[in-house]
């Protein structure tokens, strides 16, 4: 049993050991890739590594804070549980620091830190359980064993020998009639059983070196599949360093084609107002130099009207760019609400049926002016796309994960595939309604959101606006440049 317990103790310290070096092994790993999400503002990678170290149930949470932008993220027990007086004694807190990469400097600066808490009791939770189910065994082994042995000598050495001290109690000395027989059969029995237990000392010493050979050669080979363990273990990383770099070669490729698609939307953006811009410049020029050669003489008030409609127009071409040039400060806005201010901002004729959903829905970190414009310049198409015809318009607000959904449906004529595939080039709305979804589509990248399009040629047209929940404030900067 003492040996049972040294073994179990050093086993104990080995695993201790271990857990100590994987958990070490994992935060290094895990904070590579924390660091790599936090630049890259990647909410959803951050989740999925939280979720990662989350998977070891010896952890029980886990807190990442940005020192440049100050965003924090928590999962597991909250700061109050950790605080509780009944659990601190068995927390373990470990820290390390989150590196990025300074492209100015071209080196690596701390950006932030991982804090994880440890249950200290769930570590070796598994081994306690078969330590305490070894020792268990082990005592009812030895118990077993001496009772045999108790029983054993009984029948053959205590017996006898009593058998034959009271035989030798009853031998009268000088007295030729005793038979000395008797004494000589129970000296041969007694050297019998003699032999019978030195016989049953020499097979209990070679069971036990037998079994401590065992012993031996399973700690040999545990020490060999331990190694092989272990080159698995540098394989399976090595592999997954080369799948993390294809990834980010793919996340790369992904912006730089984000990048190139937002560049032809915005060039296409500049050509459109230029193109708009310069029609009712002309009419107005040409308008005005007709007025001064006739001496402002006969000058009709249609040809006044027409100019102030035309200067109102590019007015307000010049007003738009100004919202997506220079955005004003983001602060928390409630959509439902700002939608139903466009709404009834809106004209809409007697046969449209406007219907507008809402669900509970967060606020969100954004800009009113540009989020505003989307939302006109969306309501203008769907009721341009339903024209003179009677239909219905469906706005609905819901929440979704960690995203706010806005999408407007109309049951006009809809588009085709070939239309979808192409709507950020094309003049999807009349020109009074601006430059519909180009600028909708600056604003959403602004916001780090996402716009998608679902059509069917003579169903209707479905636009919806994503609006992350959680939006870093570095990341305006980012999409500002």
């Amino acid at each position: 049993m003492l040996f049972s317990a040294v073994q179990i103790r050093i086993d104990y310290l080995i695993e201790k050991e271990r857990f100590q070096t994987n958990l070490d092994t994992l935060l290094v790993y895990q904070s590579d890739q924390l660091a790599l999400a936090l630049q890259q503002y990647h909410n959803t990678a951050v989740q999925l590594i939280f979720e990662g170290l989350m998977l070891d149930r010896s952890i029980v949470s886990v807190y990442v804070d940005d020192d440049l932008s100050g965003y924090s993220q928590r999962r597991g027990l909250s700061a109050d549980d950790l605080k509780n007086d009944l659990l601190q004694p068995y927390l373990l807190e470990k820290t390390v620091d989150l590196l990025g990469n300074n492209l100015v400097e071209a080196h690596f600066e701390k950006i932030g830190s991982l804090t994880v808490w440890i249950d200290k009791r769930e570590i070796h939770t598994e081994f306690r359980e078969r330590a305490a189910m070894t020792m268990a065994l082990e005592v009812v082994r030895n118990l077993l064993l001496v009772l045999a042995l108790v029983v054993i000598f009984y029948q053959r050495l205590t017996r006898p020998l009593g058998e034959l001290i009271r035989q030798l109690q009853g031998i009268v000395p000088g007295c030729t009639e005793q038979p000395p027989v008797i004494c000589q059969e129970r000296l041969c029995e007694l050297q019998a059983l003699t032999g019978k237990i030195n016989y049953l000392l020499t097979s209990t010493a070679a069971e036990l070196r037998r079994c401590q050979q065992e012993e031996q050669n399973a700690r040999q080979e545990q020490q060999v599949l331990e190694h092989e363990m272990q080159a698995c273990n540098r394989a399976l990383k090595n592999s997954k360093s080369q799948l993390q770099q294809r990834f980010d070669e793919l996340e790369r490729t992904q912006r730089l084609l984000s990048h190139s698609q937002q560049m032809a939307s915005l060039g296409y953006l500049v050509a459109a107002i230029t193109e708009e811009s310069n029609q009712p410049l002309a009419e107005s020029e040409q308008q005005v130099k007709q007025w001064l050669a006739s001496d402002g003489r006969d000058h009709p008030p249609g040809q006044l009207v027409r100019l102030r409609t035309n200067l109102e127009q590019v007015h307000r071409r010049i007003n738009e760019l100004h919202v997506l040039a220079s955005p004003e400060p983001r602060q928390s806005l409630d959509l439902a609400a700002l939608m139903q201010k466009v709404v009834a901002e809106q004209s809409f004729n007697e046969r449209i049926n406007l219907v507008i959903e809402t669900t509970p829905i967060p606020g969100i970190e954004c800009v009113e002016s540009q989020v505003r414009l989307a939302f006109r310049q969306l309501l203008a198409n769907a009721r341009e796309a339903l024209g003179s015809e009677s239909g219905k318009i469906t706005i609905r607000l819901e929440t979704v994960n960690d995203t706010v959904c806005v999408s407007i449906r109309d049951t006009g004529e809809g588009m085709d595939a070939t239309a979808v595939n192409s709507w950020i080039h094309a003049d999807w709305g009349v020109p009074e309604n601006g430059l519909g979804l180009a600028e909708v589509a600056i604003v959403m990248a602004y916001h780090s959101g996402d716009l998608t399009i679902d059509s069917e040629l003579g169903v209707g047209t479905q636009v919806m606006l994503t609006f992350p929940v959680a939006t870093l404030s570095s990341s305006a900067s980012s999409a500002a440049s």
